[in-house]
């Protein structure tokens, strides 16, 4: 368990990190300074600089928070089996809160292309720290090279409601099975292939 000292700093990041990103929702990424963000956290200009280097990565650091945190409380025995532990892993940090956050910070890069690098770099963040957290956990029946493969497909695919290539649904309301799908049913379906292998339908 993280000691005081590094809980206080998490806590400041998060802070940091969630008033960057609504600041953006609201006036754009040109609508602030990184002194309107210290003034609108209630903390100093040089609080800001020592955890952030830009607005930017401040906006985009918000969509790691919740990965790594669900990350921190996951508790996973190597003896289960590697698709049942992609499907808890991918349960666990893909909140429909977080996809909806991730989207908007697409948004937000597509007419602000100085956070895409930043916004990059946090997805890459997100897969590498699921990659460790896997390898830490596999059983002995899979080499260490298992985990990047399944962590590459399982997130790669998990991109396409991310960046809203697919369309996200309650179950019930899903009317173009094609391009809508429910989170619940599409992390299934995912761990579903890294079970029996990808199959075209016929």
């Amino acid at each position: 368990m993280p000691d005081l000292r590094e809980r206080k700093k998490t806590a400041m990041r998060r802070l940091l990190a969630e008033t960057a990103f609504n600041l953006a929702c609201e006036r754009g990424l040109a609508g602030f300074s990184l002194n309107q963000l210290a003034e609108e956290a209630n903390v100093s200009r040089r609080t800001v600089s020592n955890y952030f280097d830009s607005k930017e990565q401040a906006v985009a650091f918000v969509a790691l928070l919740s990965m790594r945190e669900a990350l921190g409380d996951l508790s996973v025995e190597s003896d289960v089996p590697l698709p049942d532990q992609i499907d808890n892993l991918l349960r666990t940090q893909f909140s429909e809160y977080v996809i909806t956050t991730h989207r908007r910070l697409v948004e937000l890069a597509s007419v602000s292309p100085s956070l895409q690098p930043y916004l990059h770099d946090v997805e890459q963040r997100g897969v590498a720290e699921a990659t460790q957290f896997l390898r830490a956990h596999l059983g002995p029946n899979y080499p260490p090279m298992y985990a990047y493969l399944v962590v590459g497909a399982a997130y790669g695919a998990m991109s396409a409601l991310l960046d809203g290539g697919l369309v996200l649904r309650d179950a019930g309301s899903i009317t173009d099975p094609f391009n809508e799908v429910s989170l619940d049913g599409f992390i299934a379906t995912i761990a579903d292939y890294l079970r029996h292998g990808f199959h075209l339908p016929s």
